[in-house]
Order: structure tokens, then C-alpha cells, then sequence
């Protein structure tokens, strides 16, 4: 009965005999049936121990009986009759001879099953977590309440470029993730002993190996208690390099975004107090001379206006993957024209001396015209604006290893060190010595890069230091020359049809249509104005245009809409529709076809661009 209520079995194990006397509950434990006389032989019982513990169990049990020891406790498992396995808790006495031979052995044993599955279920709990540990990106350490460190996951061993028993046993701080900065040191400390008051302590901090660099993390000392007394302490650290580098980048790009908020108000608002000016002037003078001049100095002021805004829509189309190049097989020789026509103003304003060199031979690219010669003028200008005045410009053209290779030098105010790196970075800035900027957004050479780089090409630029000048270099891939192609030719002007042409003006900005209304009057057109759709539709049911230029953004129905019903009303489809809107690019272009337009503008719609349509309507 004490057996069974303490679940436990004797046995008596005659080494003279060779016969193991069991108890009957000892046969219950291990799920055997008993014999008659509750005994077993030396062979029976090794065909019950498991064959996994069974070399382990005679080990032991030969070195308990050929030693002096009075006692033996082992635990192995047992197979019953069921092929059910038993973990049993033996422990016994040895009884010896007056020689010291073992006679006699007699013990209990014990079922521990239940404990070894929760033993094994806790082992395999435990290599579960240490798995997940390891597997972590986290720096995990376990510290003792003095510090050193007794456990610590794999990120932080492998960081430290060391083995873990060259690690475990140290202070923590005195381990090598820390940078030798006594200050970090003693931070370390300091949170390690408001852990130890049970605070949870967090904080950023930057580490550094030989073997994995430096780095910042988001440090965090955690402290545990078991019944109120502190067991240890768990630091855990985070790398967040790049997310510090991307608040950096971001710091950055904010205080780079409010600085060209800045300098684009101020290079908006330039042109406008002497075209205000030229207004008051032209009202007040009527010294046709006074007249001119001042016409000339506001047609420049618009110009520069028209360039800031157009550079500001490529950069952002360029971002969106919104321009196409329009190609052809294009001599070096036209672009360097163009571009030398565009900034001739600025050259001759600073009173440059401007070198062209070019190859005898023809140099071939394949590329768009319009945006080549905006790289090369984009440079020009750049040399002017940074070159004091009366200085000089080179622009020269050679071959070299397949590539085209247009080169811009200036002895202007050169580029510092510091700054070559970024100088093709968006909103980036050159100064003079005395750290005064010389105007402009700080997106020309951004935009020259990005265009270069859609042609396949590449640009550096090249500075020996401030006041050495600057070199610019672009190079474009070869291409061979076109086949020859008879040159169409342009038509005329359309000479006494203007006169007869009715031309509707379609503007919400009042202003706008009646000056462009004023301008066709002054080459002889018929011309009416509307301000808005219905409007619009209304003129043309009563004035009958041959043309319409059309501007989209209008209130309540768009020029979108106003099209689309002139091209569903009868004789609608014979008048000739001008989209006249702020939105370039060839999406815009492509949705007001969409819409019925004939011809596409872009504001500021120049003159040549309107008498170009004019002439083409023949």
C-alpha cells in the first residue's frame, strides 16, 4: 500500500544468485506482468532497459560496483509489454563482503515519465527560443547584476567578429562593440545602474567594431525581477543606421525644399519690379527710342521668367518619367548654334568672351535637338552667371573613343572641394568667396545631368578650387550620319487669308485673351473673345470662327469639355481647335487629341508659336 500510494517499486537484486526480486507494484511501474515468484534474471532485465540507455546504464552500473561507493542513483527508461517506455528514477545501496565484493544491491525505483515529457517539452521550448533569439537582427545580451555578460544571441558575437567564450565573462561595457569614446562608456554605465533600480532605460547610442564598422542603435536596458529580487539584466540594441541616415536625408531635403522656396519667390518677383516699372515708363514716354528700350528690357525680364518656370516643369517630368525624346540624326554643329543663339543675352550682358572650337568634320549624336541645345545652354549660362565680368568662356567639340564630347570651361569663381561632389544635385548652389549665391534655383545642372543621362551620356565637372574656374564635359555616344533627305519646305505666310480668318479667343484670365485678341487684330485677323465655356459655345454659334484657341483651365466646364461639344455640332468638325494650357509634356499633348484639338500651346504661348500655327492653316 505505501508502494502504490508513493508510487514507487523495490527491488533486491542477488549478485550471487544472479536474480532480481521485484516488488508486485515495482512490475505495475514498468508495465510487466509478474512472474510467480516475483523474480528476474540479469538477462531479462537488459531486455527491458531501452536500447538508447541500455550501454550507458552497465557503464554505470560496473563503475559503481567495482568502486567503494555505498550508493548509486541513475535514470534510464524502461520498455514494458506494450513496447510503452517508462522513464524511471533508481536509486539503491550496495552491500559487500568482508573482501569488499558487491553481494547485494537493493533500491526503488521511481516513474518520472511525466517529468521527462515535461523536461523534453522544455528543452524543446528552450531551442525553439534560442532559435528565434538567434535569429533576430537584434543585439540581445543577458547580464548579470554586476554586469558581466552570461548569455548573448548570435548578431551580437558575429558583429563582434569573436567567439562566444571570448565574450561571455567580460563587463559589458568593456566588450568591443563600443567605440573607445569615454563618454559612450559612461552612458553605458549610467543606464546600467538605473536599470538595476528597476527603471527600463532607452536611449540611442553608436557602436563600433574593426570588424563591422560603426553604426547607431536604439538601446534598450531591460531589468527582471524574480519575487522581487533583481535576476538580471537584458540590453537589447536595434541598428538603426539607415533609418538615422534617412532623417538626415530628410533634415536635409526639408531645409534644401524651404531654401528653394525662398529663391524661387525672390527669382519670381526679380523680373517683376522692372516690368512694372517698364509698364509706367512706356505709359508716361513717348520718346519712341525710351519705348524700345524699355520693350527690349521687358521682353528679357518675361524671358527669364518663362526659363525659371519651364526648368521647374522638366525637372518634375523628368522625376515622373514624363518626357520623351523626340530623336534624329543631329550634327553637333546645330546644337551648339542653338544654344549659343538662346544665351548669347547672358554672355554679352557679363561682357564675355566667348571661344567656340570645333572638329573640321561634321560630329553626328542621335538625339533631340531642343533638349541637347537646353544642356549646352543650361551650361553657358551657368559659366556666365559664375564668371565675373569681362571674363572668358571656351566651348569646344571633339571625338574621342566613339563619344561626342562637348566641353564648357570659364576662369569664373571655380567650385569648392566640398561642393563638386553635389554639384549636379537638385537645389544645390555655388557661392563666391564671400558665401553670396548669383541667383537662379539650383536646378539648371540637375536638369543638364538628367537630360545628358536620358541620351545615353554622361557630364562631370572638373574645378582645381574657388576662383580657378569650372570645366564642364558632357559626352554623348556617336552615331552615324543620316542619309541625305530633301529639306521640306516651310510654308509662307499666309499673306491676305489672315484677313479673312475669324479667330475666337477663349481665356477666363480676361487680360490674356484680350491681348492675344489685340495682337491677331494687329496682323489683320477678325477676332472675338469668350471667358468660359458656355460662353465659348455661345460665340461660336453667332461668330462662326475659322480658329479657336482654347484655353483648358476654365471654370465650370473645362476646354476639355467645350471641345468635345464643338466637335458634336453640326459643322463643328471643320474649325480649327488650339489648346492653350499650362500643361505641357506629351501626356497633356496626348489628351487634348484625345479631346479634338488640332494643335497643342503651352504657356506662355510666344508669338512665333502662334503665327507657326497660323502659317500651317495655310
Amino acid at each position: 500500500m505505501a508502494q502504490a500510494a508513493g508510487g514507487v517499486g523495490l527491488f533486491d537484486i542477488d549478485f550471487v544468485a544472479q536474480v532480481i526480486r521485484c516488488s508486485e507494484h515495482f512490475f505495475h511501474l514498468v508495465g510487466r506482468t509478474p512472474s510467480p515468484d516475483r523474480t528476474i534474471t540479469f538477462a531479462d532485465w537488459e531486455t527491458w532497459v531501452h536500447p538508447d540507455d541500455h550501454e550507458r546504464v552497465v557503464d554505470e552500473t560496473l563503475a559503481a560496483l567495482s568502486s567503494a561507493a555505498p550508493r548509486m542513483a541513475t535514470e534510464y527508461r524502461i520498455v514494458g509489454e506494450n513496447r510503452e517506455t517508462h522513464w524511471v528514477f533508481c536509486q539503491s545501496e550496495i552491500h559487500r563482503d568482508a573482501q569488499g565484493n558487491a553481494v547485494r544491491k537493493i533500491g526503488a525505483i521511481q516513474d518520472i515519465t511525466a517529468r521527462g515529457r515535461v523536461e523534453d517539452q522544455l528543452r524543446e521550448a528552450h531551442e525553439r527560443l534560442h532559435k528565434v533569439i538567434n535569429s533576430m537582427f537584434a543585439f540581445v545580451w543577458v547580464l548579470a547584476a554586476d554586469g558581466t555578460l552570461i548569455e548573448a544571441n548570435q548578431a551580437p558575437i558575429a558583429a563582434a567578429g569573436l567567439n562566444r567564450a571570448e565574450l561571455i565573462g567580460r563587463k559589458l561595457w568593456d566588450c568591443p562593440w563600443w567605440s573607445f569614446d569615454p563618454d559612450v562608456r559612461a552612458r553605458l554605465q549610467a543606464a546600467f545602474q538605473r536599470a538595476l533600480h528597476g527603471e527600463t532605460v532607452r536611449y540611442d547610442e553608436t557602436m563600433a567594431t574593426a570588424y563591422a564598422g560603426r553604426w547607431t542603435v536604439d538601446f534598450m536596458l531591460q531589468p527582471v525581477f524574480t519575487h522581487g529580487e533583481l535576476e538580471f539584466v537584458i540590453p537589447s540594441a536595434v541598428d538603426i543606421t539607415d533609418r538615422k541616415r534617412a532623417e538626415d536625408a530628410l533634415k536635409q531635403s526639408d531645409r534644401h525644399k524651404d531654401e528653394f522656396l525662398a529663391t524661387l519667390a525672390h527669382e519670381l518677383r526679380n523680373p517683376l519690379a522692372p516690368l512694372r516699372t517698364g509698364i509706367e515708363v512706356m505709359k508716361r514716354s513717348s520718346d519712341p527710342a525710351t519705348v524700345e528700350r524699355t520693350r527690349g528690357m521687358m521682353e528679357r525680364q518675361i524671358q527669364h521668367m518663362v526659363r525659371l518656370i519651364d526648368d521647374l516643369l522638366d525637372i518634375s517630368r523628368i522625376g515622373r518619367g514624363k518626357i520623351e525624346l523626340k530623336r534624329e540624326q543631329l550634327s553637333i554643329t546645330r546644337v551648339i548654334e542653338h544654344a549659343v543663339e538662346t544665351t548669347r543675352p547672358a554672355i554679352e550682358a557679363g561682357r564675355h568672351l566667348l571661344d567656340v572650337h570645333g572638329p573640321p568634320e561634321p560630329v553626328w549624336v542621335n538625339g533631340d535637338l531642343t533638349r541637347l541645345a537646353q544642356v549646352v545652354g543650361n551650361l553657358l549660362n551657368n559659366s556666365a552667371k559664375y564668371t565675373p565680368d569681362g571674363g572668358r568662356i571656351e566651348l569646344s567639340v571633339r571625338v574621342e573613343r566613339n563619344q561626342a564630347v562637348i566641353r564648357v570651361a570659364d576662369n569664373g569663381i571655380g567650385i569648392a572641394a566640398k561642393l563638386l561632389p553635389r554639384v549636379f544635385d537638385l537645389f544645390e548652389q555655388s557661392s563666391d568667396c564671400g558665401g553670396r549665391t548669383r541667383g537662379g534655383l539650383g536646378i539648371g545642372l540637375a536638369l543638364v545631368r538628367r537630360l545628358v543621362e536620358l541620351h545615353g551620356g554622361s557630364v562631370a565637372a572638373h574645378s582645381l578650387g574657388v576662383g580657378r574656374g569650372s570645366t564642364f564635359t558632357v559626352r554623348l555616344p556617336l552615331a552615324p550620319p543620316p542619309a541625305q533627305q530633301a529639306e521640306t519646305a516651310r510654308p509662307e505666310p499666309c499673306g491676305e487669308q489672315a484677313k479673312r480668318r475669324r479667330v475666337l479667343v477663349v481665356d477666363d484670365n480676361e487680360d490674356a485673351a484680350e491681348l492675344l485678341a489685340t495682337m491677331l487684330d494687329l496682323h489683320g485677323y477678325e477676332t472675338r473673345t469668350a471667358h468660359d465655356g458656355p460662353g465659348a459655345l455661345q460665340a461660336i454659334a453667332a461668330f462662326a470662327p475659322d480658329l479657336v484657341f482654347l484655353d483648358i483651365g476654365l471654370p465650370g466646364m473645362s476646354g476639355h469639355e467645350v471641345a468635345q461639344t464643338i466637335r458634336a455640332t453640326p459643322g463643328g468638325a471643320g474649325i480649327v481647335l488650339v489648346a492653350v494650357t499650362g500643361w505641357g509634356g506629351s501626356d497633356a499633348e496626348r489628351r487634348t487629341q484625345a479631346s479634338g484639338f488640332d494643335f497643342h500651346l503651352t504657356k506662355p504661348v510666344e508669338l512665333a508659336a502662334i503665327q507657326d500655327v497660323l502659317r500651317r492653316l495655310g
